[in-house]
């Protein structure tokens, strides 16, 4: 069935909900009943965001180099450090048990109450140092976007804009609201896929933020799970009650939010309406409850909001972390989501307590106590280091995030098992005969690969450092090279005649003697004058003097012949159809002399033999010693440049 899609603009929504809301309600539940798509779509703030969207990518604190004036700033405020090694120290790299972490996140940092403490005078509203850094990095900051981009810049949860744009006021899809969310309270790790999430909302612009978007689905207020989050939902934007409902769950939890005691609470703007699905007569488990209930809320703004919006909402002013102006209906801008979304953690440490505070950069003593059970499990006699050289292995890079344990445990083979190295360097040297036989043995050479083989290894370990490819293949063709026969070389010859001229030599008694040409008195076949011998007498004194002539090979006549001349660069022969009588007068030819083709009447060889010009041997043993043409060494395909002895 094709699906529906209903689309309405909130000011669309306000005059509907003035107007026909009897019959807005029937139309969302017959949607709801057809499986037609409702469509959310909240106002969007007025906000020309700038630049192109950076590429969305996943990498641990410690390895981010973003916003570096910014960057270095909080670095030095807060005493963070980067030692020889890669490993950075301090406030933002501890955890609650005092252990060096690279992999940390902002809701981890934020629970360090040293950086909490801290952050409260480094954000005060006097404090102005910050934003000269931060306006080198961002080149459209509001005073209002500080703190944000702040804490943006630093930890990266969303991406900005190219080349320098941080678009605080831009609003937020729901895709970057859950990614943003998502990226702040995870530490960098595999992420494990949700193909039901993928398969209802991959097909926009925002699919590199799925992977991340997907973890927050069940946090979410319009969600899969009840099939309210599809394509366009998900690249439409979220609005404040939506994102304050996410928020809230994931810090506090669900249950937490749900059974909070919120029956004082008096918001201006916001009611809570717990009749809208009976209005809609829909229940929890109809198929888009959310997104019906929430359409409704938002085509009767003043009738309130669905209860576990609602819940959510007044749970978060009574914690001040809004006020009681919220704004429910409006879109979450950029700005305001980070704002928030701090603001709900400070709120939960105040809550429940800050698991550390810690001013200083922390020890390596967990991750050397990891190292030292990862070397216990290895066989020491096939490790090719020490155990002091892989705890500090160990401890560099999982502790600067370059791996993870199990990366570096899985690599562990590849770069310390002797066996390993042994047979992989078997395998390189066998990688490097095969190339070497390729280019100089096969068919050049009177030895098989086996022999070929031994020889290179006795040769190799002779040499020793002085080894040279150059010299090897020098040294195996004067050996075991093959040298072709005197006889080889003449049927070569003729080959190649025969190959050039496209037609065969036959010396029968229809056709000149090809071997007459050392005679004074040469028989000379002229092209007009095939096909019988008394035609093709020609008097020395009606011919040049000495005339360097090579004449084409001819074919034998044939009774009633058509004769094409062979292609040359003189002009063509009158009368080239040639039908000759068996009785006929002879005539006197006119000789047109042919082109020289460089023969010579001293050629022994006779018809397309190049003189002197031919060589008497062309096989392997006279080449350069080169793998191809004659461009020297230097082209040489090394498949791998020499073995480790």
């Amino acid at each position: 069935m094709k699906i529906k899609k209903i689309l309405i603009s909130l000011m669309a929504l306000v005059i509907v909900a003035s107007q026909f809301t009897g019959c807005a309600d029937s139309d969302l539940n017959n949607n709801v009943m057809n499986s037609e798509e409702i469509v959310i779509i909240a106002e969007k703030t007025v906000y020309d965001r700038k630049g192109e969207l950076s590429k969305i990518d996943w990498i641990a604190l410690q390895e981010k180099t973003s916003n570096s004036n910014s960057r270095e700033y909080l670095d030095n405020y807060f005493d963070n450090h980067t030692n020889v090694k890669g490993i950075k120290y301090g406030p933002f790299y501890v955890d609650k048990d005092n252990n060096q972490e690279g992999n940390n996140t902002l809701f981890t940092v934020l629970g360090n109450e040293y950086v909490a403490n801290t952050l409260s005078t480094l954000t005060n509203t006097p404090n102005k140092e910050i934003a000269q850094y931060l306006n080198k990095d961002y080149a459209d900051l509001e005073e209002s976007d500080y703190t944000s981009a702040m804490f943006n810049g630093y930890f990266e949860l969303i991406p900005d804009s190219t080349p320098n744009y941080f678009n605080g006021g831009a609003s937020l899809s729901r895709a970057e609201a859950m990614a943003l969310v998502m990226r702040a309270v995870t530490p960098v790790g595999t992420l494990e896929p949700d193909t039901t999430f993928e398969q209802a909302v991959t097909g926009t612009a925002y699919d590199p933020y799925t992977p991340y978007a997907s973890q927050e689905n069940t946090n979410a207020y319009i969600s899969t799970a009840d099939s309210s989050l599809n394509k366009d939902n998900y690249a439409g934007t979220m609005t404040r009650a939506e994102y304050i409902y996410l928020v809230m769950n994931e810090i506090y939890g669900t249950e937490a939010v749900s059974t909070a005691d919120v029956s004082k609470v008096s918001l201006s703007d916001c009611t809570n309406n717990s009749k809208i699905a009976d209005t809609l007569k829909l229940t929890p488990t109809s198929n888009q409850y959310h997104s019906a209930c929430l359409q409704y809320a938002l085509q009767n703004a003043d009738k309130g909001v669905p209860d576990e919006l609602y819940q959510a909402i007044a749970t978060a002013n009574t914690k001040d972390i809004i006020p009681s102006e919220t704004r429910w209906d409006e879109a979450i801008t950029k700005t305001e989501a980070i704002e928030i979304l701090i603001a709900t953690m400070q709120s939960y440490y105040n809550d429940n307590g800050y698991p550390y505070n810690n001013a200083e950069g922390g020890t390596t003593a967990s991750l050397e106590s990891d190292a030292k059970a990862l070397w216990e499990k290895q066989d020491k006699n096939d490790m090719s280091c020490t155990e002091e050289e892989f705890i500090e292995d160990y401890v560099t890079a999982v502790g600067n995030g370059s791996m993870t344990p199990e990366e570096f445990e899985e690599s562990i083979e590849g770069r310390y098992s002797i066996a390993f190295a042994e047979k992989q360097a078997e395998e390189d040297k066998q990688i490097y005969i095969d190339s070497l036989w390729e280019c100089y043995g096969g068919d050049k050479l009177t030895c098989d690969k086996e022999t070929f083989t031994k020889e290179y290894n006795a040769y190799r370990e002779e040499k020793g450092d002085s080894y040279s490819e150059e010299d090897f293949a020098k040294y195996i063709t004067e050996k075991y090279g093959k040298q072709e026969t005197e006889e080889t070389t003449e049927e070569t010859e003729a080959t190649e005649a025969t190959e050039e001229t496209g037609s065969s030599v036959d010396n029968d008694d229809n056709t000149p003697d090809n071997n007459s040409s050392n005679n004074d008195n040469s028989s000379t076949g002229n092209s007009n004058n095939s096909g019988n011998s008394s035609n093709s007498s020609v008097n020395n004194s009606n011919t040049y003097e000495e005339p360097v002539y090579t004449p084409p090979v001819e074919t034998p006549v044939q009774q009633e012949q058509v004769y094409t001349p062979p292609v040359d660069n003189t002009p063509a022969q009158q009368e080239p159809v040639y039908t000759p009588p068996v009785e006929q007068t002879p005539q006197e030819p006119v000789y047109t002399p042919p082109v020289d083709n460089g023969g010579s009447s001293n050629s022994s060889g006779g018809g397309l033999s190049s003189g002197n010009n031919s060589s008497s041997g062309s096989g392997f043993g006279n080449a350069d010693y080169s793998v191809a043409g004659n461009h020297g060494w230097d082209d040489t395909i090394h498949v791998v440049d020499g073995l480790s002895e």
